[in-house]
């Protein structure tokens, strides 16, 4: 995949030409959340919003940002009283295979 390349005029944020530089770019994240405590959401089994965020923001700027939906599920957030024990699939960035801490589970394989 070649660089795209900008002039500084009409520049608007980083381009993502690949997947490894998505990849690193969530686990910077990743680590910024972890070093603000942030990271209750995974506790609770909710999406980390932040990391949702930054997906969209490349995917409204034109750039083809792709979960893989065998392993990714995006559904809307159910909070009722029986929220522990009817648990509605969330969607995991870590549970992708090739995200860095690796699949199965939302800190699985976290070092």
């Amino acid at each position: 995949m070649e660089r795209q390349r900008r002039s500084y005029s009409v520049h608007k944020g980083t381009i993502i030409t690949r997947k490894t530089h998505l990849v690193a770019m969530m686990k910077r994240k990743q680590n910024e959340l972890e070093k603000s405590g942030r990271t209750l959401y995974q506790a609770v089994g909710m999406a980390i919003p932040q990391l949702v965020q930054l997906v969209n923001k490349y995917q409204q700027q034109g750039y083809r940002v792709q979960l893989d939906t065998d392993t990714i599920e995006l559904v809307d957030d159910v909070i009722n009283d029986n929220a522990c024990v009817q648990r509605q699939p969330m969607l995991w960035l870590m549970n992708h295979p090739e995200m860095p801490y690796g699949g199965s589970g939302p800190l699985a394989g976290l070092k």
